[in-house]
């Protein structure tokens, strides 16, 4: 593994609206190298949309805030870079 490059994620200010309702509103986070970061919340709160931003997956709203990695801005098109495995 002479080719991985430890990776930094930092997210803020993230906010997410659909149909006028605000599904997502001001969420900030970071995971340094070697870190863990657990998304915690009641049923309907917004994690899975969080992880979809986050992962660059297409939504139909309107998405608010930065998302960087290793001090990159990720754009839409940088699908690949972030993602999950889902349930």
């Amino acid at each position: 593994m002479t080719d991985h490059i430890p990776a930094s994620l930092h997210f803020s200010d993230l906010s997410y609206n659909l149909a006028g309702r605000t599904i997502l509103d001001g969420v900030s986070g970071s995971a340094k190298p070697g870190q863990l970061l657990a998304i915690m919340g009641a049923s309907g709160a917004g994690k899975s949309t969080l992880l979809d931003i986050l992962s660059r997956r297409p939504k139909r709203g309107v998405v608010s805030g930065a998302v960087l990695l290793n001090g990159r801005v990720l754009e839409r098109g940088d699908k690949g870079l972030v993602g999950y495995v889902d349930q």
